[in-house]
C-alpha cells in the first residue's frame, strides 16, 4: 500500500512543514516516495524524509541562496575568499569584497571550472537546487541519466517538487548504503559531511516512522 497525497500532506505538516508547502509537495511524495523506489522499502523512508526535510529547511529552501556578504564568503569558503583561511574569524580578501551581494558572479567564481562546469555561466546555471542540493553540471548530467529528466537543458526542474524528489531518491539510492539505514549519524555524515542538526533529523525520522506504522505501511 502507498500513502496518498492527502496522507502525505498530513505527515509533512505534522513534521513541521508549513501546511501550504505540505499540500504543494504532497502529490510528488505520493508519486515518488514509494517503497518500490528504495532497496529496503518502507523501512528506509523515515530516514529519507528526515534528511530531505532538514536539508531543505522543511522544503522551503530548494534553491541555493548565493547572496553572500563579503564576510559570508570568507567564512563559507575561506580558502577562496579569506586573507588567512586558517583564521578563527576570517577577514574577506579583495575578491570577496568585489563579489559581495552579487549571486550570479559568486556562483560563477565559486563553481566555475569545476564540478563539471566548463562553459562561462555554468556556475550560476548549475547552482544548487533540490531538497538535497544538486550542484554542478556533472551532477546534473548524472541525475539526468538516472531520472530521465532533461536537467542539463532545464536545470530549474531540480527545484520543483517532482523533479527535486526524483533527484533526491536517485541520489539516496546511489549514495546511502543499506547498512546505514537506521543510523542517523552515519546517514547524516553521508548527506552533509557531518552531524549538524542530528537531533532534528532524529525527531523527524521518528515522527515519519510513527505515521508510516499508523497506516500499516511498515
Amino acid at each position: 500500500m502507498n500513502a496518498s497525497a492527502a496522507y502525505w500532506a498530513i505527515v509533512l505538516a505534522q513534521c513541521g512543514v508549513a501546511p501550504t508547502t505540505a499540500t504543494r509537495w504532497a502529490a510528488a511524495f505520493e508519486e515518488i516516495v514509494r517503497p518500490e523506489a528504495f532497496s529496503l522499502g518502507w523501512s528506509e523512508i523515515d530516514d529519507f524524509v528526515a534528511q530531505v526535510l532538514h536539508e531543505s529547511g522543511m522544503l522551503e529552501k530548494v534553491e541555493e541562496n548565493l547572496n553572500y556578504s563579503a564576510k559570508g564568503l570568507a567564512t563559507t569558503w575561506p580558502k577562496r575568499y579569506a586573507h588567512d583561511p586558517k583564521a578563527i574569524d576570517p577577514t574577506p580578501n579583495n575578491t570577496a569584497l568585489s563579489l559581495a551581494r552579487r549571486p550570479e558572479a559568486i556562483a560563477n567564481a565559486t563553481y566555475g571550472g569545476r564540478l563539471g562546469n566548463d562553459e562561462p555561466g555554468d556556475g550560476w546555471l548549475y547552482r544548487g537546487r533540490g531538497p538535497i542540493m544538486l550542484t554542478g553540471k556533472a551532477g546534473y548530467e548524472a541525475a539526468q541519466a538516472t531520472t530521465g529528466l532533461p536537467l542539463v537543458d532545464k536545470p530549474e526542474l531540480a527545484a520543483t517538487p517532482r523533479g527535486g524528489l526524483l533527484v533526491a531518491v536517485s541520489w539516496w539510492e546511489n549514495n546511502i548504503p543499506d547498512e546505514f539505514i537506521g543510523n542517523a549519524k552515519l546517514v547524516s555524515k553521508r548527506v552533509n559531511g557531518g552531524s549538524l542538526g542530528l537531533e532534528h533529523r532524529l525527531s523527524l525520522a521518528a515522527k515519519t516512522e510513527t505515521f508510516i506504522k499508523g497506516e500499516n505501511h511498515a
